[in-house]
């Protein structure tokens, strides 16, 4: 949120709640300290952080991913045919997936070529290589996952 440089109101310190967060704005500081109060995260522990990077004072939250589970299918050469068909429609003359000599994981496979192919998602077309895991999100998008990500991140069910 950007402060208005000839504020009408004659307040020098403002605060925003939104349930429990709140952000307080000092006007004369020089666009601001961030200052982190305190938080709760998950596992109910609080803690406090107090960070200055010259922008106003805000209180920083922490979120955790809700347990979701999606479909996904690893690129490779090897399953090919199941990736064509989870894709439905994205593989085509016009996007087809191309031999490349790079990968993020050989998932076993010995070049010399492997695979690469343009997922479009909602922010934009991306590259996923071989190895990449392609993830149908909640809203049935596509995008792609490199293996350490995806490793860290899901767990079969």
């Amino acid at each position: 949120m950007a402060i208005p440089e000839h504020d009408p109101v004659d307040e020098r310190i403002f605060e925003i709640t939104h349930g429990t967060n709140r952000a307080t704005f000092n006007k004369e500081k020089a666009r601001g300290q961030v200052n982190v109060n305190h938080t709760e995260d998950p596992f109910g522990k609080e803690s406090s952080e107090k960070v200055s990077d010259g922008s106003p004072e805000f209180e920083v939250s922490r979120f955790k991913k809700k347990p979701v589970v999606i479909e996904a299918v690893q690129l490779t050469w090897g399953n090919w045919n199941e990736m064509c068909n989870f894709l439905d429609g994205i593989i085509s003359e016009s996007n087809p997936g191309r031999d490349v000599a790079t990968f993020s994981d050989r998932c076993g496979e010995q070049g010399p070529t492997y695979i690469e192919l343009t997922i479009p998602t909602l922010e934009g077309d991306h590259v996923a290589k071989h190895g990449d895991w392609i993830i149908k999100g909640v809203k049935g998008e596509f995008y792609p996952c490199k293996p350490d990500i995806f490793e860290e991140t899901y767990e079969k069910v």
